[in-house]
């Protein structure tokens, strides 16, 4: 006589093993997804680069832009004192595709409201902030990450075209930093870097 089918028996230990598999290959999954973000994240960060000022005013880590050709490439990491406490270290991180143009040459200066004899310029700042800008070429160099910042935005635009004139004078009556150069009653020029001679 036929016996009924008995119903099939898998031993604990067999069905742990058989089924270990597919419970672990979600959270492998998730951390090899996990670990590709971080990466990423970490590859895209650009490079940090150090700007030593006078002083920080307007700037906050976090949320003060580096900008370059009025485009914001970076942004302020982090401030700190020099260990002599004279100065501002300002670090930031810059976009990595530009990361190769910033070498030796290149100059960061803080961009904020400025009176001159010309009146008030950068009024756009006291709405949006202060903000760092920075000047570089076109060619890539030899990468530097340590800078000393201008105290004062220049005059003219790096690259611009032009004759530089160093004149010299007793007295320094009707000369002011940006005060324009006439001829002919028209402007063209400024003056720039006001100082005292060296044998004065």
């Amino acid at each position: 006589p036929l016996k009924p089918a008995e119903p099939a028996r898998t031993p604990a230990a067999r069905a742990a093993r058989r089924g270990l598999p597919l419970v672990w290959l979600v959270p492998i999954l998730a951390l090899v997804v996990t670990l590709g973000v971080g990466w990423n994240m970490i590859a895209s960060r650009g490079t940090l680069v150090s700007v030593a000022f006078k002083d920080a005013t307007g700037i906050t880590p976090g949320e003060t832009a580096l900008k370059f050709r009025e485009i914001t490439v970076g942004k302020v990491e982090s401030v700190r004192f020099t260990e002599d406490l004279q100065q501002v270290l300002v670090n930031i991180r810059v976009d990595k595709d530009l990361a190769a143009y910033i070498d030796e040459q290149a100059q960061f200066w803080i961009v904020r409201p400025q009176v001159s004899a010309q009146g008030i310029s950068r009024l756009d700042t006291v709405l949006t902030g202060a903000f760092v800008e920075g000047y570089w070429d076109d060619q890539p160099g030899r990468q530097a990450t340590r800078f000393q910042g201008l105290d004062k935005p220049p005059l003219t635009s790096f690259g611009a075209k032009g004759t530089w004139i160093v004149l010299s004078a007793e007295r320094s009556r009707g000369m002011t930093e940006g005060a324009p150069v006439l001829f002919r009653g028209l402007p063209v020029g400024r003056m720039q870097n006001l100082r005292l001679g060296d044998k004065d």
